[in-house]
């Protein structure tokens, strides 16, 4: 039995924290969309003069925005930095097309297309002068801004736009937390057999040489029936650890399912498929778990497939079905060892 549970800890520690999103990986119940922002939005006004008038203050802050100045010689993008507005609102009748170049500016910037551009006019601007504003890459155009209510509901509308584009980033952000729920193992966070069969399914779609290697733990039920499961999840998240350090950086590492494991190369086989075989049977074996009654050493059975790239891309199911013989063979012929098979094209 487990001699000393406080080196359970961070094992344990380990499936709490993804155990805790549900059974199934699907997130706790939260919010349906992004929580709003107790801070006041922000307005950043470029003006051609320090003091922002007061009907253009006064009709910001009723829309609860916290309003900052700023003089168009300055460096907006300075300011939109340093501040970051939610809204920049730029003067329309500044002479040449410097709203125009400050809107192109905004724009040419990710931390400038984050946020609305709102170009306020004089009641003096022509048609095209309004169309030239808008294609520049303003948000909106405020024709008169001395009609209040106008400016107001402009700024509203902005603000409604902008919470939508939050609430799109968020949702994506959400759809891809989910993605890769969906495809990580819960116990070891390594991918799972849905992220070994997306790789698959990518390298097939191209026609790229893959390498596949499954890892099969030898009399794991054993360390199940002696020792028990909390320190049999232990094993496994110790050879978890143990494959991905011995894998290149860019190998898909996963739990294919109970104590067998996979480890997926995209690209040219390595050389000596056996030797590969071999770095990751060998990571297994030097595995030593000194917290658990015997100083318990752990052995793996290894079949490693390759296809070279040459010739007809066969199904990827083929090379996996000649991974899971070279396997059969590994545990056939005694466990702890590898065994390899190169899938050819006929």
């Amino acid at each position: 039995m487990v001699t000393n549970i406080s080196t359970l800890g961070p094992a344990i520690v380990s499936w709490n924290e993804h155990t805790s999103i549900g059974l199934l990986g699907a997130p706790r119940a939260q919010e349906t969309l992004p929580p709003t922002s107790e801070e006041p939005r922000r307005a950043l006004v470029v003006s051609d003069e320090m003091d922002v008038g007061p009907a253009i203050g006064a009709a910001l802050r009723a829309e609860r925005l916290s309003v900052i100045e700023c003089h168009f010689d300055d460096d907006v993008l300075a300011r939109v930095v340093e501040n970051n507005p939610d809204l920049v609102l730029v003067p329309g009748w500044l002479a040449g097309d410097v709203a125009l170049t400050l809107c192109r500016q905004l724009r040419d910037f990710d931390i400038g297309r984050l946020r609305s551009v709102i170009v306020m006019g004089a009641g003096n601007a022509s048609e095209e002068e309004v169309a030239r504003t808008l294609d520049s890459g303003a948000d909106d155009y405020v024709s008169d801004v001395r009609r209040v209510a106008e400016l107001r509901a402009r700024v509203r509308s902005q603000l409604r736009h902008l919470r939508d584009r939050e609430v799109m980033r968020w949702a994506r952000a959400q759809r891809s937390v989910l993605r890769d729920l969906a495809q990580t193992d819960p116990l070891t966070g390594l991918g799972n057999r849905r992220r070994v069969e997306r790789t698959l399914e990518e390298a097939a779609a191209v026609g790229e040489a893959t390498t596949i290697v499954l890892i099969d733990l030898d009399h794991f039920k054993h360390v199940n029936d002696t020792h028990g499961h909390v320190a049999g999840d232990i094993v496994l998240c110790r050879v978890a650890r143990a494959l991905q350090d011995a894998s290149p950086y860019d190998a898909t590492v996963a739990r294919w399912g109970g104590e067998e494991f996979v480890v997926v190369l995209r690209g040219n086989p390595p050389e000596d498929l056996a030797h590969f075989g071999e770095c990751l049977r060998r990571a297994v074996a030097d595995i030593v778990l000194f917290e658990i009654d015997g100083a318990l050493r752990v052995t793996a059975s290894v079949g490693v497939a390759a296809w070279d790239g040459s010739g007809i891309s066969p199904p990827m199911a083929e090379v996996l079905g000649a991974a899971d013989a070279a396997l059969y063979e590994a545990k056939r012929s005694g466990r702890n060892r590898v065994r390899t098979s190169l899938v050819a094209v006929g």
